[in-house]
C-alpha cells in the first residue's frame, strides 16, 4: 500500500472520531439532531494536518479525554441554540473552534501512535 493510501485510510478512520455521538450526555439525550449539527460542522471544517504528527508510543487517552470534553460543551452550546435559549454567537463560535483544536491535538497523537505502532507491522 502506497504512503498516501496509508495516510488517506487512516484520515477516514479518524473522522469517525469527529461523528461520535456524545449528545446520549446531555439531559435527555441522545439528540440526533444535534448530534448530526455538531459532527457535520466538524467534518467539514476538520483538515488532517500531518506536518505536526510524530512518533507516539505512549497512546491517546489524554487528548482522547479533552477532545470529548470539549466536544460535550459544543453539543451542549448547539442544543441550547436548538431549544430556543439565548447563545451568544461569538460564545458557540469559541466552543466549535476549541473542539477543533482539541480534535487537532487528538489527531496529531492518534495518528501519531497509528504511525508507530503499524510501523513495525
Amino acid at each position: 500500500m502506497s504512503d498516501a493510501a496509508w495516510r488517506a485510510g487512516l484520515e477516514e478512520r479518524f473522522v469517525r472520531w469527529l461523528e461520535q455521538d456524545v449528545t446520549h450526555l446531555l439531559p435527555g439525550g441522545p439528540h440526533a439532531d444535534v448530534q448530526a449539527r455538531v459532527a457535520g460542522r466538524l467534518r467539514a471544517a476538520w483538515v488532517p494536518d500531518w506536518s505536526g504528527v510524530t512518533e507516539n508510543y505512549g497512546g491517546t487517552a489524554g487528548h482522547h479525554a479533552a477532545f470529548l470534553r470539549s466536544k460535550l460543551a459544543f453539543a451542549q452550546a448547539v442544543q441550547a441554540g436548538a431549544d430556543g435559549a439565548e447563545l451568544d454567537g461569538a460564545e458557540a463560535a469559541r466552543l466549535e473552534r476549541a473542539c477543533l483544536d482539541a480534535a487537532e491535538a487528538f489527531w496529531r497523537e492518534w495518528a501519531g501512535y497509528h504511525l508507530t505502532a503499524l510501523a513495525g507491522a
